[in-house]
């Protein structure tokens, strides 16, 4: 008996009128393993009757089951209580609604239940009227006391041995789901499943001793899936122990298990059982490497033996693994592993050189150890390999999106630490003959720069927060040896293409983990690659890089380059570049751009040149104005961007887009407007007609030279008619119109030439992306002969807006559409 302090009682009695009033509060109060918290009563009475009215804080049975907030009613006449008892929310017991009679005995008391009802974890149960419970000296009665949920139902009796006159208490479960009852006597593991089985106490007043045989259905651990589970224990209270067997049959494990268990022993040997598995699924311990490990697969035989106290279990003995697979959460390498044998010794996993593949087939030998208690709180000792091949890293952007890609080669892997504070270290040397794809992206969110004609992007300096756990906090340090059978992707914004594809030599040092920024070491000197010259994002042309340099000193955000690329300008026409514009050959020319200082703002020099064979070399007033670029940035960045744009030289002191080097991008656009205004005229009320069965397409492709003569205009029309037969099949009938084709007109002596055009499409899917097209098209070729082309070819056709918007589903741009519209402002 405990507490008792500060108690406050009061009250009253009236013998004249034979009434008694009391009034207290107990502020706390314990007997045995219960503790009762916060006691108010109030009661009321007479000479024939007793009204109490009680309210408990809380109400504690040992270290882990609580009901807070009782209110107990209760009217006492006689011999014959009316007892109603209310309690508010916890944990797993959410409220009960508890009804009976209760009758005093002269060596016990006799309770008749009234429906009354309780809610454990948001499950309502319910207990039936009519069941019946005597507790007398020496005796205990039990009669139709059932309670039920819905499938899940307990009944419990109690009868009496003619033999020994001893009384037994029997309880008949039925389909009760495990994880409603097992938080009440430990939260860990998580165990699920239906249990089925009887529980029989025997003499309840003496020797108190208990068995039960029955069955778990579907039994999960963790959420993983172990089986069918037949099992049968015995527990004695005089000695405290509990002997148990278990055993299942299941396709997915075959064990059995075999030990006791003796509450009462406060030793090292108070669990004693075997572990004896024919077939175990290494799934089953997915969820206690899941930081670490992960896609755990495989089957094993096991003899295990589990022992310990309560503060200190631990597992020793053999797992053979006779065919399985895992991955390693941080590189995402899937390895396999046949006839290999872990051994459990005390707290820890002796990996004793196990021999590992890759799914290439390459081998390793893993070493080292891993600590853990039960499988829990684990720390690793120098697990790692040493091989000389092996896949050794497979990450995506998903997994860790600023340092990713493939590799594999030569090197090492050592894992060390506890999850609180991981290191992982990798060296490698990609092999030779085999392809390796490295991937740094230090893009984030956009940022504009200075730079007119190249956009370089810096982004954002942290790396994202990874999916791990809280706990797990890990280091990750990648250190390779590049060289030319090893492309390295620098990333400068992902989203509009600025990336260099880059392959040399160097060694890279890469470090990152989930709560450290991303750092990049080392000189990596290119050999060859490309990058995207980006000319306002309009429009991209790859540039070839020759050779060059990136070092980087521990930001990523501030390497240094010196990189030359080069871009091949075909066909161009130098006649603008002669002084007196006699020369009429096109030429190819290189233009050398030369990177240099910091990769996100870098100084760009641009030069011009010839080949060598190149006639264009034998006039000097060219090659003059080609060094004069040079001496101008202005100058050099206008003619390198008509270059780009136009494929040709600006003139003089013209204006960047007049005359000639404006036309193509004028007229296609011109071209593109008209196509679209005609077709949707003739279609308004030709579909409307026709009830969507008949429609146009109309294409026009114009050509114009302004600086000679507006009657050079040149087109290109295609036009027709498009007949919807049904949802899958689609004929086009039409014909193209060459206008104005000088080849032409000199020999036809006509401006324009009329040829037939049919196709016929059958979509493959509903959408029409993937349909099989059948034409016969003619045209006329420079004999003016007419020539008949017809032939079968699979297509596959998207609309979009955004070329991002290829690999989406028309759902998904649907959804973005609709964002777009609702945020858009009046």
């Amino acid at each position: 008996i405990s507490g008792g302090n500060y108690v406050d009682m009061s009250g009253s009695i009236n013998l004249n009128n034979n009434e008694l009033y009391i009034n207290g509060d107990i502020p706390a109060f314990g007997y045995d393993n219960k503790h009762i918290t916060n006691t108010h009563f109030e009661c009321k009475g007479n000479i024939d009757t007793l009204v109490s009215k009680i309210s408990l804080g809380d109400f504690k049975i040992g270290d882990s089951i609580h009901f807070p907030e009782i209110t107990l009613e209760m009217s006492s006449n006689e011999d014959i209580s009316e007892l109603h008892l209310l309690t508010s929310a916890s944990t797993a017991l959410n409220n009960a609604n508890l009804n009976a009679q209760i009758k005093t005995l002269t060596d016990g008391i006799k309770i008749n239940f009234y429906p009354s009802s309780f809610i454990i974890n948001d499950k309502k149960w319910l207990i039936e009227n009519k069941g019946e419970l005597s507790i007398r000296k020496h005796f205990i009665g039990i009669n139709e006391l059932k309670l039920s949920n819905n499938q899940q139902q307990i009944a419990i009796s109690s009868q009496l041995d003619d033999v020994t006159n001893q009384t037994s208490i029997k309880g008949d479960l039925n389909n009760i789901n495990l994880e409603d009852f097992v938080p009440f006597l430990f939260k860990d593991p998580q165990l699920s499943g239906a249990l089925t089985g009887t529980l029989t106490i025997n003499d309840p007043f003496g020797k108190i001793s208990a068995d039960f045989i029955g069955r778990t259905d579907s039994l999960r651990i963790e959420h993983k899936y172990i089986g069918n589970i037949n099992m049968n224990a015995i527990g004695n209270t005089e000695t405290g122990l509990i002997e148990f067997h278990a055993k299942s049959n299941d396709t997915s494990n075959v064990f059995s298990v075999n030990g006791n268990y003796n509450y009462k022993d406060s030793g090292d040997h108070q669990l004693e059982a075997t572990l004896l598995g024919e077939k175990i699924n290494l799934s089953i311990i997915q969820p206690y490497l899941t930081d670490v490990f992960n896609e755990i697969e495989g089957d094993a035989v096991t003899n295990l033996k589990i022992s310990g106290s309560p503060e200190h279990k631990y597992i020793t003995g053999n797992v053979l693994i006779q065919k399985g697979s895992f991955k390693v959460a941080f590189t995402q390498c899937r390895y396999l592993l046949e006839n290999q044998t872990l051994k459990f010794e005390k707290d820890k996993i002796n990996l004793n050189y196990i021999k590992i593949k890759d799914t290439l087939n390459n081998t390793a030998s893993l070493s080292g150890s891993i600590y853990h208690n039960l499988f829990d709180n684990f720390r690793f000792d120098n697990v790692g390999m040493e091989t000389a091949k092996l896949s050794l890293l497979n990450t995506t952007k998903k997994d860790f999106s600023q340092f990713y890609g493939d590799a594999i080669g030569k090197g090492k892997i050592n894992l060390a630490g506890p999850l609180s504070n991981l290191k992982l270290i990798i060296d490698c040397e990609p092999m030779q003959v085999d392809s390796s794809h490295l991937f740094l992206n230090t893009s984030e969110e956009k940022e504009s720069n200075a730079i007119d004609y190249i956009d370089f992007v810096q982004y954002g300096k942290k790396m994202e927060e990874s999916k791990l756990s809280s706990d797990i906090n890990f280091v990750a340090v990648v250190n390779v040896k590049a060289n030319p059978s090893c492309k390295v992707d620098v990333i400068l914004d992902e989203e509009t293409g600025d990336i260099i594809h880059g392959q040399g030599n160097g060694n890279i040092s890469v470090k990152f983990g989930n709560k450290e920024n991303l750092e990049i070491r080392g000189l990596y000197e290119l050999t060859k690659g490309e990058y995207t010259f980006n000319f306002q994002t309009y429009f991209k042309r790859p540039f070839e890089l020759n050779n060059g340099t990136i070092s980087w000193t521990g930001d990523p955000y501030n390497a240094i380059i010196n990189i030359d690329a080069g871009y091949l300008a075909k066909n161009v026409d130098l006649n603008s570049l002669s002084s007196t514009g006699g020369f009429k050959q096109k030429e190819d020319i290189k233009i050398i751009a030369h990177l240099t200082g910091l990769l996100q703002s870098p100084n760009i020099k641009f030069e011009f040149l010839l080949p060598e064979k190149s006639d264009a070399k034998r006039d000097d007033i060219i090659v003059k104005r080609l060094a004069d670029f040079k001496s101008d940035d202005n100058e050099m960045n206008k003619q390198v961007a008509s270059l780009l744009l136009f494929n040709t030289f600006i003139i003089g002191n013209q204006n960047f887009l007049t005359q000639g080097n404006a036309s193509s991008l004028i007229t296609n656009t011109i071209g593109g407007i008209m196509s679209n205004l005609l077709t949707n005229f003739f279609n308004r009320e030709l579909e409307k007609a026709t009830k969507g069965m008949i429609s146009t397409y109309i294409d026009i492709n114009p050509t114009l030279d302004l600086q000679k003569n507006t009657s050079m205009l040149q087109a290109n029309i295609r036009a027709g008619l498009k007949i919807l037969l049904n949802n899958r099949l689609i004929v086009l009938v039409g014909g193209n119109l060459d206008y104005n084709n000088p080849t032409y007109t000199q020999q036809l002596e006509k401006k324009g030439l009329i040829t037939p055009d049919i196709t016929v499409e059958w979509l493959i899917n509903k959408d029409g992306t993937l349909r099989v097209v059948g034409f016969n098209r003619s045209s006329i070729d420079f004999t003016l002969n007419q020539r008949n082309r017809s032939g079968l070819q699979l297509s596959y056709r998207k609309d979009m807006n955004r070329i991002s918007d290829i690999f989406k589903s028309k759902r998904k741009i649907a959804e973005e559409e609709q964002v777009n519209v609702s945020v858009k402002p009046e």
